[in-house]
């Protein structure tokens, strides 16, 4: 949403409240085989990770597909921690909350971005 939206005061019912049922997206083996071509296509490939490697506790799982596959991985601030950052395939940070310079500059720098855990929305 714009800043300008997230900013802006509302008049809020609590009794008129009822939350959305969470949304788990799961993603079939033919998005998962495209995803992956585009991946092993792209000459500088990366991976944004976010936050929800964190909460999936999946930070082994993220780091072995980075082995695997060679690609270098650039954490969010929410997922900052999901590989190390003495790990050969750590590109630094990446965001507006970083002073990883290097970290937004493999991002620009890279012609495939595939986030794993995270939002896209700052």
């Amino acid at each position: 949403l714009p800043l300008d939206v997230q900013l802006a005061e509302i008049e809020f019912d609590i009794d008129a409240y009822e939350p959305l049922a969470p949304f788990k997206p799961t993603m079939t083996r033919a998005q998962a085989e495209k995803a992956l071509a585009m991946l092993n296509e792209a000459e500088r490939p990366l991976v944004v990770a976010g936050g929800g490697i964190i909460n999936a506790d999946a930070s082994d799982l993220l780091i072995e597909f980075a082995e695997v596959t060679g690609v270098p991985v650039i954490p969010t601030l929410m997922g900052w921690g999901a590989i190390p950052d003495d790990h050969r395939l750590m590109a630094g940070m990446c965001g507006l909350q970083t002073s990883h310079r290097y970290g937004n500059a493999t991002m620009l720098a890279s012609d495939f971005v595939f986030g794993i855990g995270n939002r896209w929305a700052n």
